[in-house]
């Protein structure tokens, strides 16, 4: 789903790293304990970056969570990170109940459950003139198991706050994220990224939960303006 995006990413400059959320992709064994730690210790082991290198990190959705909870255990190690629809703080009261009822919407029919999902992510006006894009998304998402599922909203839901943490922070931060996203909406995120002074924020005009797919040339133009910002060579 990455791939509109690394297409306008220079690969002469920039080695490139595909982790993968436990439960998702080739990554199926999942974590015993479903915690956004062993979470974030699963996607460091992935990476092939010598321990005295920085690296920069950009996460979608869940990816960018588990980010939050590595920048707090390894980041020393982080030159820059990018919350791409995305958040560093925790989930509301209100949402940790949704995602308890998710767990059990997608328990009684998980293929309903992921239709429902997926059908929410993307603008509107994006279901009229790119159902295809939409079905080529879903037929990848139909694959997820309900133990994925599963452990996936729980390590959501229980994840710790982290605002503290990027306040403190000695590394560049970015948000991408989409005026029409229901997951984060405009004052949830306006209440963080106030937090967060030094933060850089582009918000996609039209846009919902999946602006690399939906809006790829942007947000291509954005990551590619966000590196050269921190290695301008």
């Amino acid at each position: 789903m990455w791939q509109p995006v690394l297409d306008r990413i220079s690969k002469s400059t920039f080695k490139i790293h595909f982790p993968e959320i436990p439960g998702h992709g080739k990554n199926l064994a999942i974590p015993e304990n479903h915690d956004v730690a062993n979470y974030a210790d699963n996607i460091m082991a992935q990476l092939d970056i010598p321990e005295n290198e920085k690296f920069i990190f950009i996460g979608h959705s869940m990816g960018g969570y588990i980010g939050a909870e590595i920048a707090r255990r390894y980041g020393h190690r982080i030159k820059a990170f990018c919350a791409f629809h995305s958040r560093v703080g925790e989930d509301s009261e209100e949402k940790k109940e949704n995602r308890k009822r998710a767990i059990e919407a997608a328990r009684e029919n998980r293929e309903r459950y992921i239709r429902m999902m997926m059908s929410g992510v993307f603008h509107p006006d994006f279901h009229t003139h790119h159902q295809d894009k939409i079905d080529k998304q879903l037929e990848i998402s139909l694959q997820t198991s309900f133990e994925a599922i599963e452990a996936a909203q729980t390590v959501m839901r229980t994840r710790p706050d982290a605002i503290d943490v990027f306040k403190n922070r000695d590394f560049a931060m970015f948000y991408f994220l989409g005026d029409a996203d229901s997951s984060l909406t405009n004052d949830v995120m306006e209440i963080e990224t106030s937090q967060l002074p030094g933060a850089a924020v582009l918000i996609a005009q039209n846009t919902g939960h999946m602006g690399h797919i939906e809006c790829p040339q942007l947000a291509g133009e954005f990551v590619q303006r966000m590196l050269r910002s921190i290695d301008p060579s």
